[in-house]
This record gives structure tokens, sequence and C-alpha cells, in this order.
């Protein structure tokens, strides 16, 4: 029954076409004039997206001076880490750590998201070999703090404007 109506739907709409005559050109001019706006609504579509994306230097500023505070906060948790001798203390850091460097990762998305992703993921972290590690965890986790906070100084160092300028060749 379904078919029987959608089919009778399909032929009507058939016939009513064939008794409408639309002349050539009126097909010709909606043609081109959808093209024209499928065009214009995609490139405006593309340059809100592109202006959504942009930072201005006066961002990059700002998120480069937090990246600074968030890795003084690591270096702080680094030590922390480096003088904790109980199992429960060691989960209860090794959360801290996790936190900070979702916080670190979040905020270098601010400016990129392809560093943050390369922040985000580690290669070969060497454990960090210190007066007793209570677990081997512990070590790695302290080699990862170490190295994330050192990842975090080359960003801010290689994405200052100073730096950026110098490499430019416009000095202030």
């Amino acid at each position: 029954m379904t078919i029987g109506v959608g089919a009778g739907a399909v032929t009507f709409a058939f016939n009513l076409l064939d008794s409408v005559v639309i002349p050539i050109w009126v097909w010709i001019v909606l043609a081109v004039l959808g093209l024209f706006v499928a065009q214009f609504l995609a490139f405006y579509k593309k340059r809100k997206q592109y202006e959504e994306r942009v930072v201005t230097p006066e961002e990059v500023e700002e998120t480069l001076t937090s990246l600074s505070e968030l890795r003084t906060k690591g270096v702080a948790l680094r030590n922390q880490g480096l003088t904790l001798q109980q199992s429960d203390e060691v989960k209860s850091w090794i959360q801290e750590v996790e936190h900070w460097r979702n916080l670190v990762k979040a905020k270098i998305g601010e400016i990129s998201a392809a560093e943050a992703s390369l922040f985000g993921t580690e290669d070969r972290v060497t454990p960090v070999e210190f007066h007793q590690p209570v677990n081997p965890k512990h070590g790695l986790y302290v080699g990862i703090i170490t190295q994330d906070t050192e990842k975090i100084r080359e960003l801010v160092q290689r994405l200052s404007p100073s730096n950026l300028a110098k490499k430019s060749g416009i000095e202030k």
C-alpha cells in the first residue's frame, strides 16, 4: 500500500511537470544563481571558521604567561614528588600531575591544537632516578613531569614575540 501511494505521488509530480512549461532561460538563471549562492555561502562559512581560529599576538602573550606560571607549578609539583615516601601520597600526587598536564594541554590548545597534541604525546620517558622511588610508576611520573616542564620552557621560548621577531627579521 505504501509503495502504491509513493508511486502515485511520483507519477503525479511527473504529470505536473509535463503540463507546466518553464522556459530554458529560467532554468539557466536558477542554476547560475544556485551555484553563485552556494559558493558565496561556503566562502563566508569558511571565513567565519577562520576568524574564530585566529589568535592575536596579545592572546599568544597571555597564553605564554599562563604557561610560564603552569611551568612554575609543574616544577614545584615535581619537587614535591621527589620527597614522597608513602604509596598513598604517590597515588594522590600522580592524580595531581595528570590534572596539571590536562590544564597545560588545554592552555596550549588555545594557541595551537597541533602543539597541544604534541605536548600530550610522550615519546620516550626516562624515569628519574632519585633517593628511593616508592614504585616504578613514581619514578616514571617524575620523569614525565620533568620532560613536560622542559617542553613548556622550549615552547614559551620558541613562541615568544621577541624570538619570533628575531626569526622574521622584525626588531622592535
